[in-house]
């Protein structure tokens, strides 16, 4: 060797040897030309249920496969695959020309599989990204290191029977606290032992829901056989002792499961026994105070319309009718609270817009402000206030009375109306005397008419007024 320093010896691999040799290679074809600024690299195939045609017996044999169109080879370091799953390829990873590379969640899984692909075929194969390929159907996308899209693929998916049918219905999550006469019986109950999940089969067949499980929030797997007829409902509790002390009858109990329902909400995941996504969904305290304070539960409003991506929003749950819920059974009423009003006439974005839903905003300009229009039963936008209330003469036991009459909402939880009278616009006298029953609406309210405390004089002024509170 020669005794040059480091700085001439580097200088002369830089400038005398690099040069030269890269000159010699391209002269010889063996480096190849600069790849294509957009590559034609496309999907090919996508097996999102390995399990239908027997190449395995769960979800890590799924995979989606890549193929090269052009004469060279392709380099995909670090390029993205999105939408359904998440996964950056590694470095070094490249397609040859007219060449298949496979994508696998699982490497294992997919060599385990005993229908091409499979091992020992000398496939190209990476694999590890996140999530899995729903049977339901999705779209992915192959981006480059730099965003740019390189292929896109919809495949329709062909859903499972857990998939298209078995809906979580009710959650009670924050149950009231045990009685003296339930601690009479049980005396180490929680509250937290009154917890409960109902499911439901809204098909209409028979559904097989054994080794279907949860497996976050709560960890249960249901037992063989567990079958639900159309329309039959199952719950899981926390406590089968003390749920059974609360909800005494012959309800259909599939067992305890682990762990606890988060009173400040959480997510929840239910698995098919091929590990198919059955509903993955985050609920929330916030949503409807009376679930988190007050011991009522969530109750799914449409389970077999609403799609399993909107389970997480609010306006798709109402609050039970009843302290506790209603398990093992189709709810056919709900409470109404003023959140689940506002759900129910305002997009999501709205309510949490004061300017739209502040309680004092008369949105539609018709005199009635946030709280009337709920306190009423009205269309927050929509000029109805003429229709809410009136001011009449009534005849009871041959003596006319000043009389006010209304509409309000039924079941509402969080409502307080007071009506009252005044001779002189100063002094207020609060009055309660109903006149016959409410007059059921057929829309959720029912019209009431209170009567003045003193009978009507053509010489007397009387004036009244409704006043509505809103707070548990």
């Amino acid at each position: 060797g020669n005794r040059n320093r480091m700085r001439p010896a580097a200088d002369r691999i830089k400038f005398e040897h690099i040069p030269s040799r890269r000159a010699q290679l391209y002269g010889l074809g063996e480096i190849p030309d600069a790849q294509p600024a957009i590559p034609g690299v496309r999907f090919s195939s996508v097996e999102f249920n390995p399990t239908i045609n027997g190449a395995s017996p769960d979800q890590r044999g799924e995979y989606f496969g890549l193929v090269n169109t052009n004469r060279t080879a392709i380099d995909c370091s670090r390029w993205v695959v999105s939408g359904g799953v998440s996964y950056t390829f590694p470095a070094g990873t490249v397609i040859p020309s007219r060449g298949r590379l496979y994508v696998a969640r699982d490497a294992v899984g997919f060599r385990s599989r005993t229908i091409s692909p499979k091992a020992n075929e000398r496939r190209y194969l990476i694999s590890g990204y996140d999530g899995q390929l729903s049977a339901r159907g999705e779209t992915l996308t192959l981006s480059d290191g730099q965003g740019n899209t390189i292929a896109t693929t919809t495949y329709d998916g062909n859903p499972t029977a857990e998939q298209q049918f078995l809906r979580v219905t009710e959650i009670l999550f924050a149950p009231a606290a045990p009685s003296a006469q339930e601690l009479a019986s049980i005396p180490t109950l929680g509250a937290f032992d009154f917890e409960f999940v109902e499911l439901t089969n809204t098909g209409a067949s028979p559904l097989d829901i054994s080794g279907t499980r949860f497996v976050q929030g709560i960890s249960f797997t249901f037992p063989e056989p567990t079958v639900l007829s159309p329309g039959e409902h199952i719950v899981v509790v926390a406590n089968e002792a003390a749920f059974r002390l609360r909800n005494p009858g012959n309800l259909n109990i599939a067992g305890q499961y682990t762990g606890r329902l988060d009173n400040d909400g959480e997510q929840l995941q239910i698995l098919d026994t091929v590990g198919e996504n059955v509903l993955e969904f985050t609920y929330n305290d916030s949503w409807h105070g009376a679930t988190a304070d007050d011991g009522y539960s969530l109750v799914m409003l449409d389970p077999a319309n609403t799609p399993v991506s909107d389970f997480d929003r609010p306006a798709n749950w109402g609050v039970s009718l009843a302290v506790g819920g209603d398990p093992g059974s189709g709810s056919t009423a709900t409470s109404t609270t003023f959140s689940s009003w506002k759900y129910g006439n305002f997009t999501e974005a709205e309510v949490e817009d004061p300017l739209v839903t502040g309680d004092e905003i008369d949105l539609d300009f018709d005199t009635l402000n946030t709280i009337f229009e709920y306190g009423f039963g009205r269309n927050p936008k929509a000029n109805d206030a003429p229709a809410s209330y009136s001011s009449t003469i009534i005849t009871e036991g041959g003596v006319d009375y000043f009389a006010l009459r209304f509409r309000r909402l039924k079941n509402a939880l969080d409502l307080t109306y007071l009506v009252e009278v005044s001779s002189d616009l100063t002094n207020w006298t609060p009055v309660a005397i109903p006149i016959g029953n409410p007059v059921d609406n057929g829309d959720g309210t029912e019209t009431v008419t209170i009567r003045d405390n003193v009978a009507a004089s053509e010489n007397t002024l009387r004036f009244g007024r409704i006043s509505i509170m809103v707070g548990r």
